[in-house]
């Protein structure tokens, strides 16, 4: 008799075990996975910020340097992708993907205060992308807006 294969017992057995390490890793790779996504949203949203804050300083530098008030700003993600201001995640579509929940934000806006840091004497910004934030916001993270300007 040749005695060359696997009994059914040791098949089960060894189907058996790598069931357990699967169940075992998958939630693993799972939470890597998320955390990943969320870190690499977030570097989009801080490239996004120091791009709007480098375009405000820029183009709303004398508006802001002159006045004695605080400017609001919203930027919408079509406008700062037409503008060359950002990139667009798909080269078809103007959108910007959270990698996290997987929304297309097109019609979303950066919340900007552009205010004028006199201590320090140079332009500092506060961001947000929420579509929540409406455009007549009299103040935002702590900074009082006196002019509100939809881009």
């Amino acid at each position: 008799m040749n005695n060359r294969g696997f009994t059914l017992v040791e098949v089960i057995a060894v189907i058996l075990i790598l069931s357990i390490l699967v169940i075992i890793t998958t939630p693993v790779f799972t939470t890597i996975s998320k955390n990943i996504r969320t870190k690499n949203y977030e570097s989009k949203k801080n490239t996004i910020e120091k791009e709007v804050l480098a375009y405000a300083e820029k183009y709303f530098k004398d508006d802001i340097y002159n006045g004695t008030t605080n400017k609001c700003y919203y930027f919408s993600v079509k406008y700062l992708i037409q503008n060359g201001i950002i990139k667009s995640d798909d080269a078809k579509e103007e959108y910007i993907e959270n990698d996290v929940t997987n929304e297309k934000y097109t019609n979303s806006y950066y919340y900007v205060v552009v205010y004028y840091d006199a201590a320090n004497l140079k332009l500092k910004a506060s961001a947000n992308n929420s579509a929540s934030v409406n455009s007549t916001a009299t103040s935002f993270n702590g900074v009082s807006c006196s002019t509100n300007k939809k881009l």
